[in-house]
């Protein structure tokens, strides 16, 4: 039956082979239609499972075997580069095939090819079809409620389960959730009906993040419809130091809506769509090729799909039915949040959210509620574009007003990435925090720790940005600078290690542990160390003002100082970011 198996594949690719269109300069062109493919597939099986055609399918099968490692894509370059005619991409249909109700053409709501043609051979199955395996098209505007909340009596006890669970243990979550849904209802359903896909998706952001702007997973997604980093950047969210657009509800909500168009468009079936957004497509597609169906509730049967995934499209339908009826089940208590209104104004240059809120009379809470995209006070500007900035109802000729003396001076010369620590042995949160001038709270914050968090040696731990984190350091070094470095002697403290007290006083581990006669790093609380060379004397630092265009390299370089000296004194790393205007020590 192997055999059998792999001479039905092979013949079936040759047959494709011979039926895809080239260009006129002879490149991989257009592909052939899916319903082609499907016959082509369904020739291939009857041709080789005839015992007379047998050998002929393994004579086909070997061929295949040797010749079609290149032939299925377009040729490549002298540079190893794959060479494709203009407008060429893999990503595109190229003809109309069957179409389930929503036609791609943009590269960014598409689905590649071969996951569609696979999705269709898998519906070749020797079983009977199924009224619930007839896909209801999809009207533009509209959607079929059957698809999307169609159970089988296998799947009701597993939808029920969800409910009891909404309505006991869950239930001050779905408080929470039902609570803040009226803030967001008519702006995500207005745009999912607008990208015209199913207004019932809005639920998913429900069970996905609660319509919570800066939810975090475990696998690090983000935002009210937790997109992973490289799926937002798939579907044009940018994110970076200074913003996050997986964190904007009406952004995020259009980029959900052309994802879920995408999925659509490749297994024509809404819970096999929702069941890829949380598994990803190329999990769900080996589910379906290996069972050769495409009913959601027999592949939950078979466990072909993980426990969360299985999990996922009857906890969205439980969630569903009590978000759409909350009297019905109980939450006639809940008012609701006022719904998400505000205006807007358009800035040219970087700003200060504390200052525009100060400027404006609105409170900063409210300013980066509606503005949640912005990961710290500043508000950056791009080149050749101009910044959106939301502002409550009402607000906006006395946002304008506030503008100019709002602007933000802020400057990161030094590095465009966030900062890191990467964790030692014997670290700890107290530790790092005490380290680079921040608090605990922030640290869990910014990593999605909670108490019970353990953090090993070499994890990555964010750090806030580098504004907070210099301010909190040079006040800190204010108030010691002056009685650590005129004497010669230091007594150690809770927290100290011998890193952190060379910093303060501008030395070297290594002459740390040569004037104290150290052998190892281990130092006690109460321990008095010798932090100058006997005879020697330490003299205050020069201090230097950061300016435009300056980083640590060349401001080194122009004091004739080592840059390891420099950071050493300031408490930098080759990842720290200084702005213009930032005080900085230099080493004498």
């Amino acid at each position: 039956m192997l055999l059998f198996g792999a001479a039905t594949e092979m013949a079936f690719r040759l047959k494709l082979l011979a039926n895809i269109k080239y260009s006129s300069k002879g490149l991989l062109r257009l592909r052939p239609p899916i319903d082609t493919i499907i016959e082509l597939r369904g020739e291939c099986m009857k041709s080789v499972f005839d015992r007379k055609s047998a050998i002929k399918g393994l004579v086909i099968s070997s061929v295949c075997g040797l010749l079609l490692g290149g032939c299925m894509h377009a040729p490549q370059t002298r540079s190893g580069q794959q060479e494709v005619a203009p407008g060429y991409s893999p990503y595109k249909v190229a003809s109309p095939g069957p179409t389930y109700g929503v036609r791609i053409e943009d590269k960014e709501d598409a689905i590649p090819l071969e996951i569609q043609a696979a999705v269709e051979v898998a519906k070749i199955s020797s079983k009977p079809v199924r009224v619930s395996d007839t896909v209801v098209p999809l009207r533009k505007g509209g959607h079929s409620r059957a698809d999307i909340f169609y159970v089988t009596p296998y799947g009701e006890p597993l939808v029920k389960k969800w409910e009891n669970y909404f309505l006991g243990r869950g239930k001050r979550h779905m408080d929470r959730y039902l609570d803040r849904l009226p803030r967001y209802e008519a702006l995500m359903k207005g745009i999912l009906k607008e990208e015209g896909v199913p207004e019932e998706l809005i639920y998913i952001a429900l069970i996905e993040s609660g319509f919570n702007s800066v939810a975090k997973s475990h696998a690090s997604a983000v935002g009210y419809w937790q997109f992973i980093q490289g799926t937002g950047k798939a579907y044009g969210l940018k994110q970076n130091w200074l913003v996050d657009e997986r964190r904007d509800p009406i952004m995020s909500t259009r980029a959900a809506a052309g994802y879920f168009k995408a999925l659509y468009q490749a297994f024509g079936s809404w819970h096999l769509a929702m069941s890829s957004y949380n598994a990803g497509e190329h999990r769900v597609l080996r589910a379906i090729m290996g069972n050769m169906t495409r009913e959601f509730w027999e592949l939950h049967e078979k466990k072909q799909l993980p426990r969360e995934t299985r999990d996922y499209v009857p906890k969205f339908i439980a969630a569903a039915k009590i978000a759409s009826n909350p009297r019905k089940y109980g939450f006639s208590h809940i008012e609701g949040q006022a719904p998400f209104s505000f205006e807007e104004i358009k800035t040219t240059k970087g700003i200060s959210l504390s200052k525009f809120a100060k400027n404006t009379g609105v409170s900063v809470s409210e300013i980066k509620r509606l503005n949640p995209i912005f990961k710290t006070d500043y508000a950056p500007i791009y080149r050749g574009a101009t910044t959106t900035i939301r502002v409550p109802v009402g607000k906006k000729n006395v946002a304008l007003a506030a503008l100019p003396s709002s602007y933000s001076t802020q400057k990161y010369v030094a590095s465009n990435g966030r900062s890191y620590h990467r964790v030692r042995r014997g670290d700890n949160l107290s530790v790092i925090a005490k380290r680079y001038g921040t608090s605990v709270s922030t640290l869990k914050r910014l990593n999605g720790l909670s108490s019970r968090s353990i953090i090993r040696p070499g994890r990555k731990i964010k750090l806030p940005g580098s504004a907070v984190a210099s301010k909190a350091r040079s006040r800190k070094v204010r108030k010691t600078t002056a009685k650590l470095l005129s004497g010669k002697s230091y007594r150690v403290r809770s927290g100290d290690n011998l890193w952190t007290i060379s910093k303060k006083f501008g030395v070297s581990v290594r002459n740390m542990k040569k004037w104290n006669n150290l052998y190892s790093s281990k130092i006690k609380v109460g321990q008095v160390l010798k932090v100058n060379k006997e005879g020697g004397s330490t003299r205050n630092p020069a201090t230097y003002y950061v300016k435009r265009g300056d980083n640590l390299t060349t401001i080194a370089r122009r004091h004739s100082v080592a840059l390891s000296n420099l950071m050493r004194l300031n408490g930098l790393t080759r990842r720290s970011k200084i702005m213009v205007g930032k005080k900085l020590r230099i080493p004498r």
